[in-house]
């Protein structure tokens, strides 16, 4: 009796349908490359936005901290991806609308750096390195814009504060003390005629010394505007690593990739249908399944062979895939007759029937008749059915030797 383990059970359905199973992945690999293959291509362009000391939110010359600093590059970086990016987007669309069409524009600063990435994706190379260095662009002249309105600012600021100290340093005058007798003293000068003459001198005024602060903050003041002038000369962010159209990478489509992966699919999505196809079917398609069907016991199972008797030195022979079953079907028999008691001989008649012509019986009689022959037992094939009667054998008769001990 053959009977099926529970792995068996599982993999029997996908065997059966194997080439099924693998001809619809091959169907899938192909149809998802040559769709992939026409699908609209995606390159990837990056370039990089070097802030160095300047931002919009902090003037040249300050000192910040380490979290505010980041706290500035995180706003650089909402300014691209929120005004910058809206402004390349419409400035390009004015001169391509293709070339904006279904880009992507995003900016990323990793933590503590003062670099800034900006990533493209779009259906070109050439138009997604244009895309990336035309934000690049537009953002550093937006910061350079930004940075000399605070430095300017700051610079008036600077001198209106410096003007205003030395503006109080300048009332502080006072007049000279007169005489006791509240007359201006005079002097006699002698003209070259010999007569002398009376001069008024005119009251004296004398000024205070500024005081030590008054100079420290007008020489921070002067030392803070030279800077600010000379930081106007210097650029608050600077361009990278330029992105061309030859350093362009092609996200998607990748036909082969994509037809391995749906080669995969196909055969992962085949197999689960094969498999739930083989566990709502009802028809008995195992041995275990016909003896819990029928409640009988199996005695041998055979597989299909396209020639189930074939002809060795002349003679009739059983297929070399139906001998060892045979063998059983035989020794099965032999064990399942027993004597009966009330008879000197056993019984030695065994009938063959199924459901349907066609199913095999004269064949699977040949075969046994066969087995028994070559085993030294002495055989009779006898054909009942007389409506549609088979010649398993391909002869007219089938020869049978009999044994020297004949029973």
């Amino acid at each position: 009796m053959n009977e099926t383990s529970d792995a068996t059970s599982i993999l029997l359905p996908l065997w059966r349908r194997k080439w099924l199973i693998l001809a619809v992945g091959i169907v899938v690999g192909v149809a998802s490359y040559f769709y992939y293959k026409h699908a609209t291509r995606l390159f990837q362009s990056t370039t990089q936005v070097y802030l160095g000391a300047g931002t919009e939110e902090q003037a040249p010359g300050e000192k910040s901290s380490a979290k505010g600093q980041a706290t500035t590059i995180a706003n650089q970086v909402q300014i691209i991806n929120s005004i910058v990016v809206e402004q390349v987007r419409q400035a390009e669309r004015k001169k391509d609308k293709a070339l904006v069409r279904g880009s992507k524009i995003r900016a990323k600063a990793p933590e503590k750096s003062e670099f800034i990435t900006i990533t493209v994706e779009a259906h070109t190379a050439k138009g997604a390195a244009l895309l990336a260095n035309a934000t690049a662009r537009a953002f550093i002249t937006r910061q350079h814009a930004s940075r000399t309105r605070a430095t300017e600012r700051a610079i008036a600021i600077a001198r209106r504060q410096l003007r205003r100290i030395e503006a109080a340093g300048a009332s502080k005058v006072q007049p000279a003390k007169t005489t006791e007798a509240g007359e201006s003293k005079t002097t006699g000068k002698t003209t070259s005629e010999g007569t002398t003459t009376s001069e008024e001198k005119k009251p004296a005024t004398v000024t205070r010394a500024p005081s030590t602060s008054s100079v420290l903050q007008e020489a921070a003041l002067s030392s803070k505007i030279n800077q600010l002038e000379a930081s106007l000369a210097i650029p608050g962010a600077q361009q990278i690593q330029r992105a061309t159209s030859t350093k362009a990478v092609l996200l998607s489509p990748k036909p082969r990739k994509n037809a391995i992966f749906g080669f995969v699919i196909g055969i992962v999505l085949a197999a689960i249908a094969a498999y739930a196809l083989g566990r709502f079917d009802r028809r008995l398609r195992s041995l275990s399944s016909l003896e819990s069907a029928f409640a009988l016991q199996t005695l041998a199972g055979f597989p299909k062979v396209r020639r189930p008797i074939v002809r060795r030195e002349g003679e009739p022979t059983p297929s070399r895939f139906l001998v060892e079953p045979l063998r059983r079907l035989h020794s099965a028999i032999q064990i399942a007759v027993t004597p009966d008691p009330r008879r000197a001989r056993a019984s030695r008649t065994v009938l063959f029937v199924s459901a349907d012509a066609g199913d095999g019986k004269s064949t699977l009689v040949a075969d046994l008749a066969l087995a028994q022959r070559d085993s030294g037992e002495r055989v009779a094939v006898v054909e009942a059915n007389f409506r549609r009667a088979g010649d398993a054998t391909g002869s007219p008769d089938l020869p049978c030797r009999a044994p020297s001990d004949p029973r």
